[in-house]
């Protein structure tokens, strides 16, 4: 299992999809660009 770091972005969405498309598993983690993480 991966940990994805996720900003709701174009980019995060691609990979999410992707993972799931593959049936990988992984655990999302939220980004939250606009507040400096």
């Amino acid at each position: 299992m991966i940990e994805l770091f996720y900003a709701d972005t174009p980019n995060g969405k691609k990979i999410s999809i992707m993972l799931e498309e593959i049936k990988y598993p992984y655990k999302i983690t939220l980004v939250a660009l606009k507040e400096g993480d």
